[in-house]
Order: structure tokens, then sequence, then C-alpha cells
């Protein structure tokens, strides 16, 4: 994250009334702005599209401006620079030739890895839901693993207890004995109540700039806190476009891959497939806890897992 996108917004020029209601939404810094679009910025502040979209302009505008160093020379922003690194006899030609999918990290199955252009890539966020005995845990412990031989640090932010710190040690260890390579990091975080996950959520894109090993996120069950909180619906909305924006930074860099587990809910629908009670629906459906309100503008992938109504296969 550049020293710019983290600027307070105090020194964007935009209006008193709107910079207000930035700060009363959360808005803090530029980043901050910059991680939802337009539309989601209109809805959060109850702005015009238009008042919104010159705030996101304001944003582009200042990181645009050039930085002076204190020799007074001026310093293009990093959008403008390019850094080369040469290894080797490579070309520049086949060092543009790396997939993202090379760096992938598999969920165990091919054909699901295929829908995900090679499995959870970093610099994206991969949701993964589903009801229990769906293959959930399984597809996550499979991008732990994919994780553990490519010999990253991970950091688990567990919700429910469902991802333990010595099971999550002993599958490190067979890996280790079966390679022949050095145990690898482990960073875990149990947390019991929705400000310990909210604040865990805030600061986790420093945190991984502080442990650039880490290259793999797991928040384990993320949807059970916010499901038993209690919290309104319209304070729902507020947390979860707080959690993506923070998830969105932590994304942004391109070397973090980011898996959240979720849980699922039945929603009531009439005929029509408008939302209903037990009295007006007609119909029950099966949808992720979170909703759509969690997905990100971009880089977001949403797998729901399920077992077939015939033979039960996953």
């Amino acid at each position: 994250m550049s020293t710019q996108s983290n600027r307070s917004i105090t020194n964007l020029q935009i209006s008193p009334t709107h910079r207000s209601k930035l700060i009363k939404n959360g808005y803090s810094t530029v980043a901050d702005i910059q991680a939802v679009s337009a539309e989601e910025l209109s809805r959060d502040l109850g702005l015009s599209l238009e008042d919104a979209s010159a705030i996101v302009a304001a944003t582009q505008a200042q990181i645009q401006a050039p930085i002076h160093n204190n020799l007074g020379s001026t310093v293009l922003p990093s959008s403008q620079r390019t850094q080369l690194i040469i290894k080797g006899s490579q070309t520049a030609a086949e060092l543009l030739k790396v997939p993202a999918s090379a760096t992938a990290l598999s969920l165990g199955a091919n054909a699901i890895d295929e829908l995900l252009d090679g499995g959870a890539l970093k610099g994206s966020l991969l949701e993964i839901s589903g009801v229990p005995g769906s293959g959930r845990s399984a597809a996550t412990k499979s991008i732990f693993m994919s994780a553990v031989r490519a010999g990253h640090e991970i950091l688990i932010i567990d919700s429910r207890g469902d991802l333990s710190i010595e099971s999550l040690r002993d599958s490190c260890s067979l890996v280790a004995d079966s390679t022949k390579q050095a145990d690898v990091e482990l960073h875990h975080v149990r947390v019991t109540s929705l400000p310990e996950l909210l604040s865990r959520i805030s600061t986790l894109s420093q945190y991984c700039a502080d442990h650039p090993g880490v290259k793999l996120v797991i928040l384990s069950q993320l949807s059970y806190h916010i499901q038993t909180s209690g919290v309104t619906p319209q304070v729902k909305v507020k947390l979860l476009t707080h959690i993506k924006q923070h998830l969105t930074k932590t994304c942004g860099a391109g070397q973090v891959a980011v898996v959240a587990t979720t849980s699922m809910a039945v929603k009531l629908v009439d005929n029509e497939g408008q939302p209903a009670n037990f009295s007006t629906g007609t119909k029950a459906l099966l949808i992720p806890t979170l909703g759509d309100g969690f997905s990100l503008a971009s880089k977001a992938y949403r797998l729901v897992l399920a077992r077939h109504a015939l033979d039960g296969r996953r």
C-alpha cells in the first residue's frame, strides 16, 4: 500500500459536508474510499451517484500528485514508476509469462481449481460457503496444505475453533516429514466475539505488511459472530462494508490470498421470488449467510458447495 493511499481524507479537495459524512461512516483514509465503488459509496453516505463519483475522482487526483523528497527533487508516484528485476539470463518476455495459476493454491479438486483459474489466487478473496458435510472444510484444508507445501507462512483467524492450532501443526509436521522441508510458520488467532473479529480485520493489512512471509490468510467461519450477534440488518450492512474495505486492502498488494469460509442461511420467498415470511413464503432457498453485500467489486470469488440431491456426491 502506497503512502499516498494511507493519507487522511482531511486533505481531499471535497466539501466539508461530504468529508463529515465519510468520517461518520468509517472512511478515514484515501485507501478506504478507493476500496469501494462509487455506487457503494453513494449508498453508504446517502449521496447522489454524481457526488460519490466526484469524491472517488478526488482521491485519484491526490494519488497522481507528484511526491517531493527531502532534497527537493520530484519523485513520480508508484503507478508511474517501473521497477525491473533481472534474474539470471531470463528475457523480459519470459518474466511476463508467469501465469497466476502457477502460484495458485489448490482446493484439491481439478474441476473447482479450473473454475478459479488454478485455485486460491494471491491478491484475491475466495469465499467458500456451504452446509456441514458439503466439503467446505475439506476444500479449506486443501488450500492450507498447498500453502504449507509451498513453504508459505499462514495466518488463521478462527471464529469457532474449527481449525485448532494443534491439528494444523500436526498437518504441517506430516508435510515436513514427507518433503524434508522445514516447518512452516503458523500465525493463529482465536477470536471469541464480534468486536474482536472486527479489530483483527481492521489491522489485517498492516499485519500482513509487517509479516511479508504471510501469503495465505484463512478466515474460518467468518459469518459466525456476525450471525450470532443479533445486530440489525442496517448494522449488518455497515459491518460488511467495513469488513469488505479492509479485506480489499489486504488483497490490494497482490501478495496474499484471502480465503473466508461462511455458512448458509434459509431465505423464504414468495411465488414471484420476493422476500417473504413464514406466512407468505412458498419456497425456501439456501443462500450464503453474508449475502451479496460481502462480495468485492473485483478479484473476488464465491464458491458454494453442496451435495447432489440424488447420489449425495459433493
